[in-house]
């Protein structure tokens, strides 16, 4: 069963009709937001039940309000409070949510968005809220104005919301999950580190190699891409592990002595390993550079692997996205403006000149480069993506 990030902190059942104030105290501080749920009903009619934070009973709370029931509305707006008005309850039974934001955070005001409905005589509501405070919310309290909560099944409910970071068993690299793992993508070089003993897989993706350059006026080879590794059930304990990104290659200069280079290598743990691709070379005839899918095919560089189309979750690291995640593109040919493969592979340069370089973190080729004076495109670097199941 996938871990939800939406936890259970705290519940209040209220029993007979005497109950006007409830606190919730020591909040724990490990989550981002609050949600407070309160359902059932209220003794009197159409009462708010405003909350307060950390004790505090100065007029330090304003808020911004919205009702309506079906036949006429009303809003207003309340400054210099000594509560912030979220949450409303009706004699008859109704639900009301209210989100309180960034409640752990010490160094902006608390900011809360509350909405009820299900009440028949009241209709719905919303409200907006702010208390004027930058300390950490440790305790909230929610009373009656002029009633009390009644007791027939009335539940207070508080939930933490967590981020992906603090609900996640790792730390290190972009967090991003879906419904059954978690993915820490690390498009630059850093430190994976579990904070429990974990079974993971691991994809690494070198940096595409160089192109080369038609430096004697007739056309190059585009860069190769790089193959992804994916090794998987690898087991991990709670220490740090080096994920290291290896770069592009750099095209050729357009002198016969200056030639492309391959890709670096990315590694994690210096164990599991996806080599570079391999550097463009200068020539005679317009060639793209070989795909990790295949190799190429004329001047259009070789298609990279689509293996890991199921990796969606990377797509938050804003470099995989669309139906299916191309890696290790080769680059076009130069000179003749040869296509990059899928998975980054950079287009070469039509005519003179130096092309683009390859898209980074795919680990694609960069395209040949052009006579006259143009260079050989730079090469994309790799990546590195961990995941591991949430359950």
């Amino acid at each position: 069963m996938a871990t939800n990030t939406y936890v259970a902190l705290d519940k209040v059942t209220i029993s007979g009709t005497s109950t006007n104030t409830v606190t919730f105290s020591s909040i724990s501080q490990s989550y981002t937001d609050l949600i407070l749920v309160i359902e059932g009903t209220s003794t009197g009619a159409n009462i708010d039940f405003p909350i307060r934070f950390n004790g505090d009973t100065g007029a330090n709370y304003s808020r911004t309000y919205l009702y309506g029931n079906g036949s006429s509305v009303s809003s207003g707006r309340a400054s210099n409070d000594t509560s912030m008005g979220l949450p409303n309850l009706d004699t008859g039974r109704g639900v009301s949510i209210s989100h309180i934001f960034n409640y752990a955070n010490t160094t902006t005001f608390k900011t809360g968005l509350g909405r009820t409905s299900g009440a028949p005589s009241y209709g719905v509501s919303a409200i907006a809220g702010l208390w004027r405070n930058t300390a950490a919310i440790t305790s909230l309290t929610v009373f009656a104005a002029g009633a009390n909560f009644y007791g027939n099944g009335t539940t207070l409910s508080l939930y933490g919301i967590a981020s992906q970071e603090a609900a996640a068993k790792a730390t290190g690299g972009i967090i991003t999950s879906d419904a059954t793992y978690y993915y820490h993508t690390f498009l630059s070089s850093g430190t994976f580190t579990p904070k429990q003993s974990i079974t993971a897989d691991i994809l690494t993706v070198g940096g595409g190699g160089g192109g080369g350059t038609s430096w004697n006026n007739t056309s190059a080879r585009g860069g190769g891409g790089s193959t992804p590794v994916l090794n998987s059930g690898i087991s991990l304990t709670a220490t740090g592990y080096t994920a290291t990104v290896g770069a592009g290659g750099n095209g050729s200069g357009d002198v016969p002595t200056s030639n492309a280079t391959a890709g670096g290598s990315s590694t994690f743990n210096s164990t599991y390993t996806s080599s570079g691709g391999t550097a463009g070379t200068n020539q005679t005839g317009c060639t793209g550079g070989p795909g990790a899918g295949g190799s190429a095919s004329g001047s259009t560089g070789g298609i990279g692997t689509a293996t890991y189309s199921t990796w969606s979750a990377a797509t938050g690291a804003g470099q995989l996205s669309g139906g299916s995640y191309y890696l290790g593109g080769g680059g076009g040919g130069g000179s003749c403006g040869g296509p990059g493969g899928l998975g980054g592979g950079a287009t070469g340069q039509n005519g003179n000149g130096t092309p683009s370089p390859a898209t980074a973190n795919r680990g694609g080729g960069g395209g040949g480069g052009g006579g006259g004076g143009g260079t050989g495109g730079n090469g994309g670097s790799g990546l590195v993506i961990v995941r591991y199941l949430k359950a």
